[in-house]
């Protein structure tokens, strides 16, 4: 679901920083 793709994205976000 897109808000599965979204969760991910915020995971990502918050491993870059």
């Amino acid at each position: 679901p897109v808000a599965d793709s979204r969760r991910a994205e915020s995971v990502f976000s918050l491993a870059e920083a």
